[in-house]
C-alpha cells in the first residue's frame, strides 16, 4: 500500500511506500512496487530538520485520515481508502510549513 504524492516542484506525481530524509533536509520517496528496482524521487526540500519532521507528521496524519482497516476474515484486515475520491498529498513549500500550529 502506497500513497499518492505530488512533489513540491509539482513535476512528479507518484505512489510511494517509504520516505527518507537526506542530511540536507530533502524528503525522498521510494516506490518499490517493482521488486527488482527501487525508484527514489526527491519530493521536497526544507530549510530545517524541524520543518521536515513537521511534513513527515503531515504525511502520517494524511495516511491516518485516508485509510481504514477492513476485516477480511480469519483475523486479517486490509487497508482501504475511506471513500472513492482519489486522495493525493501535495508536498508543501518550505514557507508554508509552520512550526507553531
Amino acid at each position: 500500500m502506497g500513497i499518492w504524492i505530488r512533489s513540491q516542484n509539482r513535476k512528479i506525481l507518484g505512489q510511494y511506500n517509504r520516505f527518507y530524509v537526506s542530511p540536507n533536509y530533502k524528503m525522498i520517496g521510494c516506490d518499490n512496487s517493482n521488486s527488482n528496482d527501487n525508484i527514489y524521487d526527491e519530493l521536497g526540500l526544507y530549510s530545517t530538520s524541524e520543518k521536515l519532521t513537521k511534513v513527515l507528521d503531515m504525511i502520517q496524519d494524511f495516511i491516518k485520515n485516508t485509510y481504514i482497516s477492513v476485516p477480511c476474515g480469519n483475523g486479517i484486515s486490509q487497508k482501504v481508502i475511506q471513500n472513492s475520491n482519489c486522495k493525493i498529498f501535495e508536498m508543501p513549500q518550505d514557507y508554508e510549513v509552520s512550526l507553531y500550529d
